[in-house]
């Protein structure tokens, strides 16, 4: 099957309106947009983004709250070694 851009085609009589066009004849290719998926790739990008930035913070939140008692009896003791 040939695909042809809409103002190669013709009705037979040389004029080349695609209004005049029957609907089963045309066959035309959809041309590709340029970067069409970027804006979602880059709103994906920053979503995955702020994702790895809250399960770190949520690491590090659980992490201090389960090393707290053993930092607090640390930092009580230097005083009194001082």
């Amino acid at each position: 099957m040939r695909y042809m851009h809409w103002s190669q085609l013709s009705t037979g009589d040389g004029s080349a309106d695609p209004r005049e066009v029957a609907q089963p004849q045309i066959q035309l290719r959809a041309q590709p947009r340029a970067r069409a998926g970027a804006p979602r790739q880059r709103g994906q990008g920053l979503v995955e983004y702020v994702l790895i930035i809250l399960l770190v913070a949520l690491a590090v939140v659980l992490a201090l709250s389960l090393l707290a008692p053993t930092i607090n009896s640390i930092f009580r003791a230097i005083p009194p070694a001082l």
